[in-house]
């Protein structure tokens, strides 16, 4: 708002005080009154009215601070519970996650345990079977030293009946030489 405005509302509301005052004096009876003084009491009322109204916006500014003050506390408050919140949550959850952590290993532990046993039982089987595995080997193995046995048998039969062969060869030709016995 433009100042001459300001000032014409001012001079408007000034004059309307000093006449009312004027009329005031007139009707209580108070003429000794000078229109001045009146002029200058009802500036003191207007000083005094401003001032309570600076007081006042004052307090109310006071006020206003200390609820921005205040308001300010309980954000703070608000924050930190909502921090303390947010920890507490961190907190829960690092303990549940703890707990599931626990929970995942013991479960592995379980499993493994479990896996132990039965490789523990497939070890066995597998150690069964190579028992009975060698043990066929061996009687494999006799079984092969018996056909050797069986084959130099075998090849000695051939060579006494080729020997013997040769002997009735002989023997029918007549023609005998004897060095030693065909037997040892």
């Amino acid at each position: 708002m433009p100042a001459n405005v300001f000032d014409k509302k001012l001079e408007k509301k000034q004059i309307s005080y000093d006449m009312f005052a004027a009329q005031l004096l007139i009707e209580n009876g108070n003429v000794t009154m000078s229109f001045e003084s009146t002029e200058i009491h009802h500036w003191k009322k207007i000083e005094k009215i401003t001032s309570d109204v600076d007081s006042e916006l004052s307090k109310n500014v006071v006020k206003n601070n200390g609820q921005i003050e205040t308001s300010t506390k309980q954000e703070l408050t608000n924050s930190t519970q909502h921090e303390l919140s947010a920890k507490q949550k961190r907190t829960k959850l690092a303990h549940q996650s703890s707990g599931q952590k626990d929970d995942q290993i013991h479960n592995r532990v379980e499993s493994l345990q479990i896996a132990l046993v039965e490789m523990a039982e497939t070890n066995y089987d597998l150690e069964r079977q190579v028992d009975s595995t060698n043990s066929q080997l061996n009687i494999s193995q006799s079984k092969i030293e018996d056909l050797a046995k069986l084959n130099d048998s075998n090849l000695l039969i051939k060579t006494l009946e080729g020997e013997l062969m040769d002997l009735r060869d002989k023997h029918s030709t007549g023609v005998i030489e004897r060095k030693g016995p065909i037997f040892k």
